[in-house]
């Protein structure tokens, strides 16, 4: 991989398009822990793509709530004088890939890091270790004709040459790093020329001691310790169906959470580590729903009933709150994927960002919590949006135009 750190000044603007803050009624109706599922054909996946064409009817006993309707306001944007939060992100142009460290305080502008990949290198998955000292990310080497296998890499907050931690035939990918930064588990199809079958793999923060935790015969997904470190909460997936799975570090069995047929997809984990929220298409649901269930896959229940589609559910630093991503309509009446904020207790959810003709995607809280960073296609190329949690101010934090900007990942604050 070539590696070149250069520095470039920070471009900042507030062309964030939304609508007041309105709230939406979003009751939590009870679904039975073990419900008979119907194996539904519009999935949401990993990387986003919108379930265009999914549509029917509410879904039996479930209370609606209002769908998004056209909006057309300026969002005002972010006073980030005093901000000291630093974002990371993966930056693509044609000339290369880098990974771009940048505070977002204007008057720190000289202290953003640019560490430049490659020509050729796909770069994603920004991951920081609990403490910031370290960026773990997920990279093709630099290769023509352009190479599809993805390797683990880690980068030192200082912006220091970048270190490549596996290096095997196969592509690895969807790390998680444990709360005492000491491991790093993720998905690998080495070993499975023939199936392409990706497994669950744990190995040291520097790369060594990998082992294999789950043989899978269906593809391993999105992968997240528990915050006492101790399991690992997984998603397997077919073409028809996927599934949430928990199973201890050390190994063993997996067991299944909440449904085991139908569609189960994108975990996040409680703060508290009580309670999983997913996205999901249960009960012979055409629409997908944030629902919510606790950490032994009981107790499962939808946060949300609207007809449109919702999906990546990001639980807030403090567990009182969800980001989740809507599929809504601009001011144009044109199908727009909407950033919404979810009240657990309340389940009152508000729109904190509408970006006319655009989806949003890839939501991730500040480690303080005041803050959601998102990936937006407003311009023909994706860019890292910035707004303010509770919706009234925002702005686009990557701003060049001629970059597509992804994978945003706050670095957490130090402790105190």
């Amino acid at each position: 991989m070539a590696y070149d750190r250069t520095r470039s000044e920070i471009s900042l603007d507030s062309r964030l398009l939304r609508p007041p803050a309105r709230a939406l009624a979003v009751r939590s109706p009870t679904v039975p822990t073990r419900p008979r599922l119907t194996v539904i054909l519009c999935l949401v996946t990993l990387l986003g793509a919108v379930a265009s064409g999914c549509s029917g009817e509410e879904q039996q006993g479930t209370p609606s709530s209002t769908t998004a309707q056209p909006v057309d306001v300026t969002l005002p944007p972010l006073d980030l004088s005093i901000n000291e939060q630093t974002i990371a992100f993966v930056s693509r142009l044609v000339v290369g890939t880098s990974l771009i460290q940048r505070p977002l305080d204007p008057a720190k502008q000289g202290e953003q890091q640019v560490v430049t990949l490659g020509k050729n290198v796909r770069a994603e998955s920004l991951v920081w270790a609990p403490d910031g000292s370290t960026l773990y990310f997920v990279a093709t080497p630099e290769a023509e004709p352009p190479s599809a296998n993805f390797e683990i890499w880690s980068l030192p907050a200082d912006g220091t040459e970048p270190v490549q931690l596996t290096d095997d035939p196969g592509s690895d990918g969807g790390i998680s790093v444990s709360p005492d930064g000491a491991t790093i588990a993720f998905f690998s199809n080495r070993g499975n020329a023939a199936t392409g079958d990706f497994d669950l793999w744990v190995m040291g923060a520097d790369g060594t001691g990998a082992r294999k935790v789950v043989d899978s015969d269906a593809g391993v997904g999105e992968i997240q310790f528990t915050p006492d470190g101790q399991n690992l909460v997984y998603v397997t997936r077919t073409i028809n169906s996927s599934t949430v799975w928990t199973v201890p570090l050390v190994g063993g069995s997996p067991t299944p959470l909440g449904a085991t047929t139908g569609i189960a997809d994108q975990p996040d984990v409680s703060p508290d580590g009580t309670q999983i929220a997913f996205a999901g298409q249960l009960d012979g649901d055409p629409v997908s729903r944030i629902y919510l269930m606790a950490i032994d896959g009981t107790d499962v229940r939808a946060l949300t009933s609207d007809t449109a589609g919702d999906r990546d559910p990001t639980w807030s630093p403090d567990g009182t709150k969800l980001a989740f991503t809507r599929v809504g309509l601009d001011e144009d009446e044109e199908p727009a994927d909407l950033l919404y904020v979810l009240d657990v207790a309340s389940g009152e959810a508000v729109i904190v960002s509408s970006v006319q003709g655009a989806d949003a995607r890839e939501p991730a809280w500040s480690s303080d919590g005041k803050f959601i960073a998102f990936t937006s296609n407003q311009s023909q190329d994706d860019e890292i949006a910035v707004v303010a949690a509770d919706g009234s101010t925002g702005i686009f934090a990557s701003g060049n135009p001629q970059a597509a900007d992804t994978s945003p990942a706050w670095k957490p604050l130090p402790a105190g």
